[in-house]
């Protein structure tokens, strides 16, 4: 219980769950060329997929929206 002092509710704790692993991605160096930082923020996603197993069900179920600018300039 005490950790609905720290968040709101279920969905707020799978935001805040899915934010901090995919704000962990290193971004790719923006002098790279396109296909390169592709596969560099691919294979940044696929290492944080391999360590947290869950994600995986928590973004597919979409019970999770991610929201962290580092994630979304990632996603960008």
């Amino acid at each position: 219980m005490s950790l609905y002092n720290h968040v709101a509710d279920r969905r707020d704790l799978m935001d805040g769950v899915a934010n901090l692993v995919l704000s962990k991605i290193k971004p790719p160096d923006p002098g790279l060329p396109w296909q390169r930082r592709l596969e560099a923020i691919a294979m940044g996603l696929y290492g944080a997929l391999l360590t947290h197993p869950p994600l995986v069900l928590l973004l597919a179920s979409a019970d999770a929206r991610v929201s962290d600018p580092a994630v979304m300039s990632g996603m960008d």
